[in-house]
């Protein structure tokens, strides 16, 4: 489920604080005196501007999201520990990311302990609420995940975001219907969130319903690069009796992501289907 909740505002954040210390680095090298070299990458300027400045939160907070993208999330949230002990009272991104980086190592409690802790301080703070409605639709906790989703829609009811969760709710506890209605929702307040047009063309084509087609449509305009909606497509073209479409569009697929080995596959299946035994044999070869 890709419903992981970016928090507005970090990597600018991250940038700012890299771009003012590769100037500094800069200007500090123009002055000769044959000093020692300065460390070049990201991740040395910011530990090197941690030693200067040991207790600037927003550098842990920036060491953090370096360590993660890096995958070293045990470290991160290391990082993310030694921001809150400088500061815990005026972040809730901090107690975020550090939720993330629990999760991320399968320590679900801990994750919902930070996230819950976030609440505590910033109960009104959307970024937290929908984080914490996420945890919960992870750990299949529906009912407390929906409570969350609730308080969201109160101050803000068209909020994109949390009705994109909605809809994974109410997809996982089997309201059809309703799934179908929160993604609409979704996609209605912000026209470019490409995956929940992609959740429609999902569920309508589970329901045999053919404007699933223009959904993903739509999904490719906003991105082209993700093989699976090209593959979903192109099953849909396939179900909705479009055979020659989706043969070409699995072509198309096979093409642009020689990696991808379903699409070989499917095509093949196709291709035998249509009596084109010499290309499926081909294709599965």
């Amino acid at each position: 489920m890709s419903s992981s909740a970016k928090l507005p505002g970090c990597r600018e954040h991250l940038f700012l604080i890299i771009s003012v210390l590769t100037l500094v680095s800069i200007l500090t090298g123009c002055g000769g005196g044959g000093g020692s070299e300065v460390p070049r990458t990201p991740l040395q300027q910011i530990e090197t501007a941690i030693a200067s400045e040991p207790n600037d939160d927003s550098l842990y907070h920036a060491l953090s999201v370096l360590l993660s993208e890096a995958g070293r999330h045990g470290e991160a949230g290391e990082a993310l520990l030694r921001a809150l002990s400088i500061d815990s009272t005026r972040r809730p991104e901090y107690h975020i990311a550090l939720s993330q980086a629990y999760l991320m190592q399968a320590e679900s409690r801990k994750a919902l302990d930070a996230i819950d802790a976030a609440l505590r301080l910033f109960p009104n703070h959307i970024p937290s609420l929908l984080e914490a409605a996420r945890l919960r639709l992870i750990l299949q906790q529906h009912i407390p995940a929906m409570a969350l989703l609730d308080k969201v829609f109160l101050r803000d009811p068209s909020q994109p975001d949390a009705w994109y969760l909605a809809g994974h709710l109410f997809l996982e506890m089997g309201d059809t219907a309703r799934a179908v209605n929160a993604y609409q929702k979704a996609v209605d307040t912000r026209p470019d969130m490409r995956n929940a047009w992609k959740q429609l063309g999902d569920v309508l084509t589970a329901l045999h319903i053919e404007r699933a087609i223009s959904y993903y449509d739509n999904a490719l305009r906003l991105d082209s690069t993700e093989p699976e909606l090209y593959h979903n497509k192109a099953y849909a073209l396939n179900l909705f009796g479009n055979r020659a479409e989706a043969i070409e569009l699995f072509r198309q697929l096979c093409s642009r992501f020689p990696s991808y080995e379903p699409g070989f596959y499917h095509l093949a299946l196709l291709l035998a289907e249509s009596d084109s035994t010499q290309a499926a044999v081909e294709h599965f070869g």
